[in-house]
């Protein structure tokens, strides 16, 4: 939803809707079941979007419009991903996405997420 709606902060800063969420727990304390629970609605979602994709490739006369304008197989789930690539998918596919790890690290710690990357990453990620 972030993409159709936007939110007044005060009377100069307005933006899209965004959710960050970030869970902190130890060893044992259910970490993977709740991400698996909360990560559910939009695995469903992706596989009815990549179901119609394909529905649509095979019948393009078809009525429903789920081709993002780039013709790319649609995509809201991201995990080990840069942020080029993420930029270019919200840009040409479905702009309300789900970037999410179980471990931190792997979105945050890569090999290109060092010195002013990371807080250029940062930045991209709070405007995105």
């Amino acid at each position: 939803v972030q993409h159709l709606a936007l939110v007044a902060r005060d009377d100069q800063t307005i933006g899209p809707v965004s959710l960050y969420m970030l869970s902190i727990l130890r060893s044992g304390e259910r970490k993977s079941t709740i991400f698996r629970m909360l990560e559910k609605g939009f695995k469903l979602r992706q596989d009815q979007l990549v179901k119609e994709f394909k529905a649509r490739m095979t019948n393009p006369n078809q009525s429903a419009n789920v081709l993002p304008e780039s013709g790319r197989m649609p995509r809201i789930l991201f995990e080990d991903v840069t942020t080029e690539a993420l930029s270019l998918d919200i840009s040409q596919g479905i702009k309300s996405v789900l970037l999410s790890s179980s471990e931190g690290a792997a979105i945050f710690g890569g090999i290109g997420m060092r010195g002013d990357a990371l807080m250029r990453a940062m930045a991209f990620l709070n405007k995105a």
